[in-house]
Order: C-alpha cells, then sequence, then structure tokens
C-alpha cells in the first residue's frame, strides 16, 4: 500500500465509490447506519493496546444495515477510545450517503452514548438506539418512566 499511505487513501476513494454506485441502484432510499468497533490484533511493536487489554488497532466501522455494505472505516490506534470523534465520524457517514439516499436510524453500542450524536440525531429528524451503560443517572432515569409504550408512527410526527 506504500509507505505514506496514500496506497490506503486511494482504496478508500474507491470503497466510497463503489458503495456509492451500489446504493444508487438500490430500490431503498432509506438505511440504518449499524456502528461499532473491531479488534484487530498486532504484534507490531508500535501497536498500542486496547480496552480489551490486547495489543492491537479498533478500527470505527459503520455499516448500511439494508444493503450489507461497509459504508466507511476509520483505523485507530489501539489505545484510542471508540467514542473518540464519534460526531464527526456519524457526520461523515451522512456526507458518504449518495443523493436521494439517506441514514434515518443508528444503532449503536455506548460508544456513542453522548449529547453530540444524540443531538446530531434529534437536529436531523433522525431515529437512534444507542445502548447506555446501567450508571445510577440512568436507572434513576428509567424509575421515573410511568408508563413504556413503544415508538410507533413516521419519524416526522414524533
Amino acid at each position: 500500500m506504500g509507505e505514506d499511505s496514500k496506497g490506503l487513501l486511494s482504496l478508500g476513494k474507491v470503497n466510497h465509490h463503489l458503495v456509492g454506485e451500489i446504493v444508487l441502484r438500490d430500490k431503498r432510499n432509506d438505511y440504518t447506519l449499524d456502528v461499532d468497533t473491531s479488534i484487530i490484533e498486532s504484534e507490531k511493536e508500535e501497536t498500542g493496546v486496547t480496552y480489551k487489554r490486547e495489543k492491537g488497532s479498533p478500527p470505527q466501522m459503520d455499516f448500511l444495515f439494508e444493503a450489507g455494505l461497509i459504508l466507511g472505516d476509520e483505523f485507530r490506534d489501539g489505545n484510542v477510545p471508540a467514542k473518540t470523534g464519534a460526531v464527526n465520524f456519524v457526520d461523515r457517514c451522512f456526507a458518504a450517503m449518495p443523493r436521494g439516499k439517506s441514514i434515518i436510524y443508528l444503532r449503536s453500542n455506548s460508544a456513542f452514548y453522548q449529547s453530540g450524536v444524540i443531538n446530531l440525531y434529534f437536529e436531523r429528524d433522525r431515529l437512534f438506539t444507542i445502548t447506555a451503560d446501567q450508571d445510577k443517572g440512568v436507572k434513576e432515569t428509567i424509575k421515573t418512566i410511568k408508563e413504556w409504550r413503544p415508538y410507533k408512527g413516521d419519524r416526522r410526527n414524533w
């Protein structure tokens, strides 16, 4: 791929183009964005230690669930938390969608349980499911819910 990472940048451009062409040909207009990290173990000397205490790299990846495609990824050093740059990452996913196609739903683990991501989805009138750590504040808030009802209806009417 080359010493200066131009090869990786070029590969990313090719992936972006191919995904865009596939999505444009897809009959759907609305997609679910699944975001997750994975750990790629490595024995390289410069590799950091991941949150699972393994030597490796945890790339951030975003998947268009309905199409079965990886929309994009961000390779990271092992010691970079998954929550780092979450808003920019999600914003890039929105921007990567071809005209006429959109991400209407986000599914993520607790790495994206942060106000910036939640506010971005509210601002864009999108739905999301983000796993929250069951800390004291979350548990207290859950106790205040008097009646739990599943959301039904159009996202534009909530």
